[in-house]
């Protein structure tokens, strides 16, 4: 499946938003003093899709209380939907710009997923379900300034194209000839507290800021929970 051309528009557009900024934390002097915002996570973490399987998915769920655990959508449990989309399958499958990602390839570790479910919408600690948050799960196609794509909207089709979106940032991060967040490249952002500037260090680094271009009005959030949540050295 090509990625239709309307897709390219909204990724140019850089169209996640950064949302749940004080649903998660409440900020002040909140930033811990090991954050780096040049290094978010590593490149073999971020692409490890073998990382959890549907049980361990579905497992995970169970032990944070997710309404999730109970969600389905099509068929398919919560669980099930994440796991394929880190493999490739559904909308998360396909090509833009000599970038082909498929079920061969996959797109990105079942954690990134779920600790973006959780950056963007809170999925994983809301209790009850929460149908407007399901509708932009993952953030896909809602950008800064406007509403959400409606074309995008439900939980399998925020997944599957969220996912696959990462996958393409990270997959456009070196080597490919695009102008932007590539590694090495210096950045600088402006948050609610300021300007923060740093060095793309890595792909995956890149393919987040990308996807959420703020330090502390997303990226933090998701370093922070993704630590929380995983032993990064896994």
């Amino acid at each position: 499946m090509r990625k239709v051309a309307k897709k390219k528009i909204l990724l140019n557009a850089l169209l996640i938003s950064a949302v749940a900024l004080f649903a998660i934390f409440g900020f002040g002097n909140f930033a811990r003093a090991d954050f780096n915002p040049s290094n978010l996570i590593s490149d073999g973490v971020f692409v490890n899709i073998n990382k959890l399987d549907a049980a361990a998915i579905q497992r995970f769920l169970e032990s944070k209380g997710s309404f999730l655990k109970d969600y389905s959508e099509g068929g398919r449990s919560a669980a099930q939907i994440i796991y394929d989309a880190a493999h490739g399958y559904g909308d998360a499958s396909g090509s833009m710009n000599g970038i082909d990602i498929n079920t061969s390839t996959g797109t990105v570790n079942p954690q990134v997923i779920l600790t973006t479910l959780q950056k963007e919408q809170s999925l994983i600690t809301k209790t009850s379900r929460d149908d407007n948050a399901l509708s932009k799960a993952m953030g896909y196609a809602c950008p800064d300034t406007g509403g959400c794509n409606p074309a995008y909207a439900g939980f399998t089709k925020q997944v599957e194209n969220g996912a696959w979106q990462l996958r393409y940032n990270y997959e456009r991060a070196s080597g490919r000839g695009f102008p932007d967040f590539q590694v090495g490249q210096s950045f600088c952002f402006d948050d609610w507290n300021g300007t923060h500037c740093g060095t793309f260090s890595n792909r995956a680094t890149a393919a987040l800021y990308r996807y959420t271009p703020h330090v502390y009005n997303g990226n933090y959030n998701f370093w922070n929970l993704f630590n929380s949540y995983f032993s990064v050295d896994e």
